[in-house]
């Protein structure tokens, strides 16, 4: 008796799953056993209803009125345990999804001596009035095969139950719900950018959520966003459209980030590409799943001195360098950068100098405008950055180019300094400037966009005739030219630096 009375707590969970996955039967069962409950209560205390003679004429009508009554009161406890079940799957997934969908739940579950499965289904509305069964799977995760049709779907899981072994086909075991469905989640999933683009007709490119960029990216006075990525960027999405789409033009759907997760958005479905003065390295291939494009602009490294330090005049970055580290000097640079990158392994031999990485690129210039009242006197960062700050006439016009050669008479390993070079994509045996190409970032694998790009670059960069610059050459200045006068109108124009 006990070890029955044990397990009743098993049987009720039981008959909570079948109350929401099969109402009917459970009101059925229910009415059965309130009606055997009600027999054996009445039968004992002698007041059964139909025994009410008075009342109640004939035994028929008596039964009648009773199975109404525990139909009545099952119908009320299934239509409670329905909607106060167990918990839902909580599904999570990226709304945008290239070459690869991965669904993830999370279930809470109570024991049972069944088999738990998770039903994955699909449709194309929210309603999911065309269903289509994507997966019956014991894991907490889905990968929809690259052979799925493309376009935006709703997606949904609820765990279910079975008293046989697992059949990953699904439908051929016998199956009871252990919840309700999940949320429904809306995801766009295409196998390639270059699917997305045919199927939309729309190319997103990604910028850094910054409009002080120098040159690169600014506001326009009219509130516009321009400079040379933005026209570049513009100028790809025009050319794409002739090679991919003649009869109809693209449309340029230009997005930012911050730029500490700016390269994230290739691999994760939401960029097609992006074009954001990023230097083109290995270790940023590895790390964020892209490709790089063919460069499109050099940058050097360069090192800047605040404002009450411009009267110092140094030999070349090595020797201001080493005199930051005698006086114990702050020299600083924008985080996550190549050019923070570099900073560290400069300090790793000059332990003495005070190194500070600050997250957002606008306030380089601010720290080196405040050197001697506990800001930087010293800088590194990319060379637009440092163009900059001459232009805005808030810094030293002088700045210090650092180079292969400055790093091996600080004393940085040769070993470091040829895992850099092979970082950079510089050739070994370099001992001139620090070089970094900056390039255009696609999701690892998209062949036919990046080769596209790189054809489209290469034209860009090829003069029409002997005589004249190359479309690339020309939006540079033109870009300068623009910003050079945006600066001259105001005085708190604050350029940051580059990647």
């Amino acid at each position: 008796m006990w070890s029955e009375l044990k397990d009743l707590p098993e049987y009720w969970s039981f008959f909570q799953r079948l109350a929401s996955s099969q109402p009917v039967i459970a009101i059925g069962l229910g009415a059965v056993l309130v009606g055997l409950l009600w027999f054996l209560a009445v039968r004992q205390s002698r007041i059964f209803l139909i025994e009410q003679r008075s009342q109640i004429k004939s035994h028929a009508l008596g039964f009648f009125v009773a199975g109404i009554v525990c139909l009545a009161v099952s119908a009320f406890v299934v239509t409670l345990l329905k909607y106060d079940g167990a918990p839902r799957p909580r599904l999570s997934a990226q709304p945008h999804a290239i070459g690869r969908l991965n669904l993830k739940w999370e279930f809470d579950h109570p024991q049972t001596r069944g088999h738990v499965l998770f039903e994955v289904q699909s449709a194309p509305d929210k309603r999911f009035l065309d269903v289509a069964q994507e997966a019956l799977t014991p894991f907490r995760t889905f990968n929809l095969p690259s052979s799925k049709s493309h376009g935006a779907r709703y997606w949904r899981v609820r765990a279910v139950e079975t008293w046989f072994e697992p059949d990953m086909r699904g439908g051929s075991k016998p199956m009871s719900s252990m919840s309700e469905w999940s949320a429904p989640a809306r995801i766009e999933f295409y196998n390639t950018a270059l699917d997305r683009i045919r199927n939309t007709g729309v190319v997103r490119v990604y910028f850094s959520d910054t409009l002080d960029d120098g040159w690169f990216l600014y506001s326009t006075e009219e509130g516009k966003v321009s400079g040379f990525d933005y026209r570049l960027a513009e100028k790809l999405v025009q050319e794409l459209g002739k090679r991919l789409w003649p009869e109809k033009q693209l449309r340029f759907d230009a997005r930012s980030a911050p730029w500490t997760r700016l390269l994230e958005q290739p691999a994760s479905g939401n960029a097609d590409m992006v074009v954001s003065m990023i230097s083109a390295t290995r270790e940023r291939e590895s790390r964020y799943n892209i490709d790089f494009t063919n460069k499109y602009y050099a940058s050097t490294q360069t090192l800047l001195a605040s404002m009450d330090n411009c009267t110092v005049r140094y030999g070349s970055a090595e020797h201001a360098l080493r005199a930051a580290a005698r006086s114990g000097f702050t020299v600083g640079t924008h985080a996550e950068t190549t050019s923070a990158a570099l900073l560290r392994l400069i300090a790793g031999v000059l332990p003495a100098m005070r190194v500070e990485e600050v997250q957002d690129s606008s306030l380089v210039e601010q720290r080196l405008l405040n050197g001697a009242a506990g800001g930087w006197r010293f800088a590194i960062a990319d060379s637009p950055l440092a163009e900059a700050i001459a232009l805005t006439g808030k810094g030293c016009a002088t700045r210090l180019t650092v180079t292969w050669n400055d790093l091996i008479r600080l004393g940085v390993p040769k070993a470091s300094v040829r895992a850099i070079q092979e970082n950079f994509y510089t050739p070994g045996g370099n001992t001139g400037a620090i070089t970094e190409q900056y390039a255009i970032a696609v999701r690892s694998g998209e062949h036919w966009l990046r080769s596209t790009l790189n054809e489209i670059l290469r034209e860009l960069d090829t003069p029409a005739a002997p005589t004249k610059v190359s479309p690339l050459a020309l939006f540079q200045e033109e870009s300068r030219r623009v910003w050079d006068r945006l600066v001259k109108r105001s005085e708190h124009a604050v350029p940051t630096d580059g990647r």
